[in-house]
């Protein structure tokens, strides 16, 4: 689970005496707690949640890259194309009705490894 690992990892940084690692994940670890999960992907949406607030705060880049380890790695715009273009010729679908499944179909199988506005362009211009 990501929460043992983001609180073995804030130890192991009290060990190392590693301030900056230790401060950022302990307030994590507040956060989760807070939001009373132990869902890897709601984990995730407070991990991406803090590292936008940082970045249009104070835009620090030794916090946000702490934060980045626990993320898990974005889809590329090509390899949303492919999974896209798959997607439609798998279940047939035709015109922009379909988005609503498609966008469906993304958030079950890919949660929180996709830009949503870049999908939408994505099937915007398939049916377009």
């Amino acid at each position: 689970m990501l929460k043992d690992k983001v609180i073995g990892d804030m130890r192991k940084a009290i060990k190392d005496r590693d301030v900056d690692k230790r401060d950022i994940l302990r307030v994590l670890i507040s956060e989760i707690d807070r939001q009373q999960t132990n869902d890897d992907d709601e984990i995730i949406r407070v991990v991406k949640k803090m590292s936008d607030n940082i970045s249009q705060t104070t835009n620090n880049s030794v916090e946000i890259s702490i934060l980045s380890y626990y993320l898990p790695q974005e889809l590329t715009e090509d390899q949303m194309v492919e999974i896209l273009d798959e997607v439609i010729t798998t279940e047939g679908y035709t015109s922009m009705k379909d988005m609503g499944k498609i966008m469906k179909f993304f958030k079950s199988d890919y949660s929180s490894r996709y830009d949503g506005k870049l999908l939408s362009q994505l099937v915007k211009n398939k049916f377009n």
